[in-house]
């Protein structure tokens, strides 16, 4: 349909502008269709072709209602006609009016374009010139404000799934360019300001003038052993919730939380002013649980260099990084803007790089690790035996700072499989069977699932000093009324203390259920006019069941760990089903927000039953899925446009062969692997969805590298599946065994004339 449009565009201006039929197409036709197939709930999606007469360009818009309703003003998505008819680009792009009331040239315009691009740069789309063909200053206008876009072709456009997946990336770097919009108080000006920028960075100042205190200090307390201090001071720092806390400095710059250590058990550095200790030192926490610390050097009592270092703390072991900057390389002490030298440390410092298994394909990890990162869920598909389940772990690994093999052991990686029978009870809550202590009866209680149970972990990560017990001790006082033989008194009641139908507590007529107890223990409103039972059951939990006092915890952002939740073969279970209303909360643009929560479907039999139910911001997903399953069509748009999808191409996972096959192989088991893929997509029906993964390959050492048997056992069975009840099936079969056995028409040929 949008390819017609912007074909008919040209000849359509030729006729009436008034009830022109392009008109209906582009403004009403092609935006409901995007509606109905992205179901953006918080998204305008207008088309226009121009006031009372036709404009050089048409268009149709997506603008998040947060951001901007209008073209004129603010940052979108935006699909441009070239005004001959021949190109779409799907663009991020500007309002230019925004930009002429400001009286920008057109040069202005795009370097500052460029300069979006360049602070979120994306692999998908690209950053282009495009050409719209047209002479009008608007046209002119929409070149230069745009971000990024995806060029098409009208005469061979792409599928519309191809199409979805574009818009999908688009949507990504939207999201992600609206995100720094909030963070600048949802102000225009602000938000151009920071991308624009008058100089360097502020974090960098910030770490320069830490730095530039921190070694003041340091080099101080060493030569200077009557004045000695343990705190850098407030000054310069009133905007870094800078706090002393027992015997160090905390400060926070862009997110990360810092500690500052001038001194432990009395020791302020090397005593002869020469070499290096463990103190000073400033450190942060890494996500993996370890501290990142720049460590220092001294000559003289003087610092002269930094290195950094990673500290463990369970193992209470180092690992040096062999990474060092001499102070004068940095230029802590002049005016200047940061030096490359000072950012490349707070780089190395800040974002330190996991330590990889040496394989090749670190470079395709590191990249999906990036893609997932920026896109919170992820979908790796492709043919069957291309390593998607192995890719999913080797990512995890990488972006909670695991080992794979100790991947099942974290509770920052969670792993489950669906099936047709999995349903939502297994992934987010359901009634399950529980049998008492004595397996002869069976109730219905209220269980988590999996992925619930998970995102709770993820959800107390970045809390910490929490004190709540509550459960524990509700449960325990549950048991034993229930147990009790006699009437079950508490301090304070004359009345024997009896369970409901509903587990409540109840007092004869005075009931003291687990979500007003519970809010009484957190000091929260119960919205009772007398809590007199309430406050007896609380403090029978205190003195019998050893309830502690609730301490509600802190958030430190910087400690928040990322968690990964792997769901392999996403499209073989009733998608919709199984994810619920969580449909909504997994849309990156709603994640780590409790107003996004969601009422679960059990949420009436919930402690609190007003209690939302929200995806924290450190979860990410990862779903595998084979291209040629049947079930893919379980994926319906509106969750589809929630996961971005990956398509992963037999050769690109061939480096799980590295450590697997004897290295002399692995180039004949490259040409076979090769052939038969380029045979299999030459076969009528057929295509690269179909391929024959590397995995397969695996099994070679096991047979004694002897390929005839491969092709037997594991090949040859699911190619014949692959052609079954298709034209001339023996035919095909036999040349993509040729092609397997390297075995090509030319060197048949030469055979036949050997014969003759």
């Amino acid at each position: 349909m949008i390819a017609d449009a912007a074909i008919q565009y040209p000849e359509s201006k030729n006729g009436p502008f008034a009830g022109a039929p392009i008109g209906q197409v582009i403004k009403e036709e092609i935006p409901e269709a995007l509606r109905n197939k992205l179901s953006l709930t918080d998204y305008v999606i207008k088309g226009n072709i121009g006031n009372e007469n036709f404009a050089s360009i048409p268009w149709i818009a997506i603008m998040d209602k947060e951001i901007t309703t209008s073209t004129r003003k603010g940052f979108y998505i935006v699909f441009l006609f070239s005004s001959d008819g021949q190109r779409i680009y799907l663009t991020l792009n500007q309002g230019i009016t925004y930009f002429d009331e400001k009286k920008y040239k057109r040069p202005k315009v795009k370097e500052i374009s460029n300069k979006i691009y360049e602070t979120f740069p994306s692999s998908t789309p690209l950053k282009m010139d495009i050409e719209l063909n047209s002479n009008t200053p608007l046209g002119k206008g929409y070149e230069s404000t745009t971000i990024s876009a995806f060029e098409y072709d009208t005469s061979n456009m792409p599928s519309e799934e191809k199409l979805l997946s574009d818009l999908s990336s688009l949507l990504d770097d939207y999201s992600e360019l609206k995100q720094f919009f909030v963070d600048n108080d949802n102000d225009l000006e602000k938000f151009y300001s920071a991308i624009i920028g008058n100089g360097t960075s502020d974090k960098y100042k910030e770490f320069k003038y830490l730095l530039s205190r921190f070694v003041e200090q340091a080099n101080s307390n060493l030569q200077n052993k009557n004045n000695r201090k343990t705190s850098l001071g407030i000054e310069g720092f009133e905007d870094n919730n800078f706090r002393y806390s027992t015997g160090y400095d905390q400060l926070t710059i862009d997110g990360v939380e810092y500690h500052i250590h001038l001194f432990s058990t009395g020791s302020y550095g090397p005593n002869n002013g020469e070499g290096s200790t463990m103190v000073p030192y400033i450190c942060h926490r890494l996500a993996n649980g370890n501290w990142s610390n720049i460590r220092v050097t001294f000559q003289n009592s003087h610092m002269t260099s930094l290195r950094l270092v990673e500290w463990n703390q369970n193992s209470k072991t180092n690992k040096e990084r062999n990474i060092s900057f001499f102070v004068d390389d940095l230029d802590l002490f002049s005016n200047a803007e940061p030096n490359d030298n000072l950012k490349k440390l707070y780089k190395e410092f800040v974002f330190p790089k996991v330590e990889e298994k040496n394989m090749r394909g670190n470079d395709k990890i590191n990249e999906l690790a990036d893609k997932l990162e920026k896109s919170k869920n992820i979908i790796l598909r492709g043919a069957p035996g291309t390593g998607k389940t192995y890719l999913a772990r080797q990512i995890a690994a990488l972006l909670i700072g695991e080992d794979e093999d100790k991947l099942n052991e974290s509770e920052q990686f969670g792993f489950v499989q669906f099936h047709p029978s999995y349903d939502y009870t297994d992934f987010v809550e359901g009634l399950r069977p529980v049998a008492d202590d004595d397996q002869e009866q069976v109730s219905f209680k209220l269980r988590d699932g999996i992925f619930k149970r998970f995102c709770k972990e993820a959800k107390k990560s970045g809390i910490s000093g929490e004190v709540d017990n509550f459960d524990d001790a509700w449960e325990q006082l549950i048991n034993a009324i229930n147990e009790s033989e006699e009437d079950y008194m508490m301090t304070g009641s004359t009345v024997p203390a009896t369970l409901n139908s509903k587990k409540s507590i109840k007092f004869k007529t005075p009931v003291a259920t687990k979500e007003t107890v519970y809010k009484l223990y957190r000091g929260e409103d119960t919205n009772l006019k007398y809590e007199t039972y309430q406050k007896i059951v609380l403090n029978h939990l205190t003195d019998s069941f050893g309830l502690k006092p609730f301490k509600e915890g802190e958030t430190t952002r910087n400690e928040k760990k990322k968690y990964v939740f792997v769901i392999d073969e996403i499209n073989r279970g009733e998608i919709s089903k199984i994810f619920g209303e969580l449909f909504f909360s997994i849309d990156p643009g709603y994640r780590g927000k409790e107003e996004y929560g969601v009422y679960t479907q059990y949420s009436n039999l919930h402690i609190d039953s007003n209690e939302k139910f929200y995806i924290p911001d450190s979860v990410y997903i990862i779903g595998t899925m084979n291209d040629i399953d049947r079930s893919v069509d379980s994926f319906d748009f509106a969750m589809r446009r929630r996961f971005r999808f990956i398509e992963l191409q037999a050769e690109d996972t061939t480096y799980m062969w590295q450590g697997q096959l004897d290295e002399t192989k692995i180039e004949e088991a490259t040409d076979r692997l090769v052939s038969l893929n380029k045979q299999i997509s030459n076969t009528d029906d057929l295509d690269s969805n179909y391929h024959i993964g590397p995995s397969y390959f695996l099994k070679l050492p096991e047979l004694d590298y002897d390929y005839n048997v491969l092709w037997a056992d594991y090949l040859q069975p699911l190619l014949e599946e692959y052609l079954r009840g298709s034209y001339e099936e023996q035919e095909k079969l036999e040349a993509m065994k040729n092609a397997y056995d390297l075995i090509h028409q030319t060197d048949e040929e030469f055979a036949d004339e050997d014969r003759r």
